[in-house]
């Protein structure tokens, strides 16, 4: 991949101010009123003030709005150096697929093989032609009690009507 032409800029004062910032979970409205770590990416990097800033990775902001939403305010403050290594990480497919895999290799790794159904033929074959080994099973095991999979695949709640 050729790195872009117009590779985008790092606001240093921007940056700086974030030493003192205090990393908070969720979105917000502006920076004043607080602010997650991606909004952060996108302030430092001069862009309109979101939490899906154009210069990241969607895959990355995804995976760090999640550790951002769910971690304790201590722990959420891990984030900040990732900050200015955020921006600039936009790419094409094939290095969001390939992040992607990556961040489900190190969550099963750190956690554990999730119960997930059997991977599409579609995504057997996407993943053989990027020479990536399925890191699930054929045959799933048993969905966790109170819980079958959806037609997206994702488990989902059994709800059951009283009588």
């Amino acid at each position: 991949m050729t790195p872009p032409t117009n590779p985008v800029q790092i606001n240093r004062d921007r940056l700086a101010i974030l030493a003192d910032l205090i990393l908070q979970s969720g979105n917000h409205k502006s920076f004043e009123d607080g602010a997650c770590v991606m909004e952060c990416v996108a302030y430092v990097a001069g862009e309109p003030f979101s939490d899906h800033p154009q210069c990241a990775c969607p895959v990355l902001t995804s995976f760090c709005i999640s550790l951002n939403d769910n971690w304790t305010e201590d722990d959420r403050q891990r984030l900040k150096p990732f900050v200015e290594r955020l921006v600039g990480t936009r790419g094409g497919p094939e290095v969001e697929l390939r992040r992607a895999m990556l961040i489900v290799e190190w969550t099963v790794t750190l956690f554990g093989r999730p119960t997930l159904p059997p991977p599409t033929p579609e995504l057997r074959a996407l993943l053989a032609q990027l020479a990536v080994q399925p890191l699930i099973d054929a045959q799933p095991e048993p969905p966790i009690a109170g819980y079958e999979y959806g037609e997206d695949c994702r488990l989902v709640a059994v709800t059951t009507e009283a009588p």
